[in-house]
């Protein structure tokens, strides 16, 4: 019997690399390496919520705009490395970037909370009122 290893999730892999490698040079930091936040996004039935993993970042270095129904985070870091040091290993990306991401119109832009808590900045769009699911009475006849 032969047994056989899987990767379910290998062509979204594959399409990253793809596109990795397509666009590669856009929007590259000055250590040569793009980067871009991590996300977690999720519904409930009165909000989405949207997490970024930004680690090193302090809420002076973000900014958070809801406009034509995109949701865009923008930020710029940078560590200091002494003149005199010698480098042996770069793998924290630092510079800028801007994340956008389409939420469209169903959300109170005037109830928007964006909170950083150990470099994972959660914000929060609550549903407008016409749009949450509302019971529909069944009428018996």
């Amino acid at each position: 019997m032969q047994i056989m290893r899987t990767r379910p999730f290998s062509l979204t892999r594959d399409f990253d690399t793809l596109f990795d490698t397509a666009f590669r040079g856009w929007g590259e930091t000055p250590s040569g390496r793009s980067w871009m936040p991590r996300v977690d996004a999720f519904e409930t039935d009165d909000a989405l919520t949207v997490r970024y993993e930004l680690a090193g970042f302090e809420a002076g270095d973000l900014e958070v705009t809801v406009e034509d129904g995109m949701l865009t985070v923008k930020g710029s870091r940078t560590f200091e490395t002494p003149e005199e040091a010698r480098s042996h290993r770069t793998e924290i990306a630092t510079g800028s970037f801007s994340r956008s991401l389409r939420i469209g119109d169903g959300f109170d832009r005037d109830s928007v909370d964006a909170e950083l808590t150990n470099g994972v900045l959660e914000v929060t769009l609550r549903k407008r009122p016409e749009v949450l699911p509302q019971p529909i009475e069944i009428k018996t006849v």
